[in-house]
């Protein structure tokens, strides 16, 4: 009877918190381990050790058996009720200190340890929160027995992100007089550890367990961070099913995929550019030159250029080109002579020199504006010679 009603109390704590709508267990299998003992110094063959291993799983708040035996299941959990501060629930909602008072099943339970960083071997060696209650009283009454020193010890582990309770101890003992047999010591060690049964209740991909304690995500909830990607697609590709915009570049998650643009980093293109940005000013945030002139976008930004147009001033040069041989690409005419600088590279001239051959004649009205000075002197004598001719002929007449 004593077992049972040990058993009773441990479920009760599961099964309480069903009535708030919160059932973080829903549909996984919990692993349960107890070893019950009797112990007489006086009357040794009177020992006795029971272990009893079993598979329970959790639905809607109630526990069915997996396998093993467990005789006593249903109602009897489902509708007691435990007074149990909210901070000592199967999920941890508030934070704890030592000793503080918790009453658990009608006993006034003490905080009297709390640990972090404690390496949880059954759980994937998981580091979680451990909390102690304890409780002692010298005479206990249970039903139509009385016991004698009879404590409690509750450990429970609580995963350090999500605050869900992933194992728990409970060592209980206590001393009871039997006729003739002199007094036996008894004691309970019970064990419970969830373990992922790839239970999958949202659908998403990710079991249950592993959205809980890994990823930390919502298990009843496809899309936890509603960024239009699934948990476990986010898990495959990198993201964080946690953070809707994961590189923080002002678009989401499940839009970058809609884009083709990298969600993990920033700057897809690594034009120096960051993609909201690219999206803002037109230009393509998955081609880091996206008019294709042969400088990247954000070159473009900093030379003041367009990146959408190849040729940002219209003078038959590209970009690119303009930087190359030195002219300036927000300008037609680099050198002010009248002639763009496109025009000047197809006929040999500068484009940053107003008089490429030096002959003091713009290139614009220079007849020969890539011919050097002597010449273009010749040629000025030679006109001037004719000249003077015709004026000495225009004289003898």
């Amino acid at each position: 009877m004593m077992k049972k009603v040990i058993l009773a109390f441990l479920f009760l704590t599961m099964a309480s918190i069903s009535a708030g709508g919160v059932v973080p267990y829903d549909n996984m299998e919990l692993e349960y381990k107890s070893v019950y003992e009797f112990r007489n110094q006086q009357y040794p063959g009177t020992n006795y050790r029971d272990v009893e291993n079993l598979n329970l799983a959790y639905n809607d708040g109630e526990i069915t058996e997996k396998k093993g035996r467990f005789d006593f299941i249903g109602d009897y959990f489902i509708n007691k009720s435990l007074e149990e501060d909210n901070s000592t629930a199967l999920w941890l909602k508030g934070d704890i200190s030592t000793q503080d008072k918790v009453r658990i099943g009608g006993r006034e339970y003490t905080i009297t340890s709390k640990s972090t960083n404690v390496e949880l071997e059954k759980f994937g060696n998981t580091r979680t929160i451990e909390a102690r209650y304890e409780y002692y009283s010298p005479s206990e009454r249970i039903g139509d027995t009385t016991f004698s020193d009879y404590s409690r010890t509750v450990r429970r582990f609580y995963h350090p992100k999500s605050r869900i309770l992933v194992g728990y101890i409970e060592e209980i003992s206590y001393n009871d007089y039997a006729r003739g047999s002199g007094v036996m010591e008894k004691s309970d060690i019970i064990r419970i550890n969830i373990i992922d049964n790839e239970n999958d209740v949202d659908g998403d991909g990710l079991t249950d367990l592993e959205e809980l304690i890994k990823h930390n995500t919502d298990p009843i909830q496809t899309d936890t961070d509603a960024d239009n990607l699934t948990d476990e697609n986010e898990v495959s590709i990198g993201t964080n099913p946690q953070k809707s915009d994961t590189d923080g570049d002002g678009i989401n998650d499940g839009r970058e995929q809609e884009l083709g643009t990298e969600p993990t980093e920033s700057d897809s293109d690594e034009d120096s550019l960051e993609d909201q940005k690219e999206i803002n000013i037109g230009t393509n945030p998955t081609e880091a030159d996206t008019d294709s002139d042969g400088l990247d976008d954000g070159r473009e930004r900093r030379l003041g250029t367009s990146p959408t147009e190849a040729d940002s001033d219209s003078d038959g040069l590209d970009d690119a080109r303009e930087v190359e041989i030195g002219s300036d690409p927000n300008e037609a005419d680099s050198d002010q002579d009248g002639l763009k600088d496109g025009r000047e590279v197809d006929i040999g001239t500068s484009p940053t020199e107003s008089d490429t051959d030096g002959d003091s004649l713009n290139d614009q009205t220079d007849p020969m504006p890539t011919t050097p000075i002597l010449p273009n002197g010749v040629i000025a004598l030679g006109i001037a010679a004719i000249g003077g001719i015709a004026y000495r002929r225009k004289r003898i007449e």
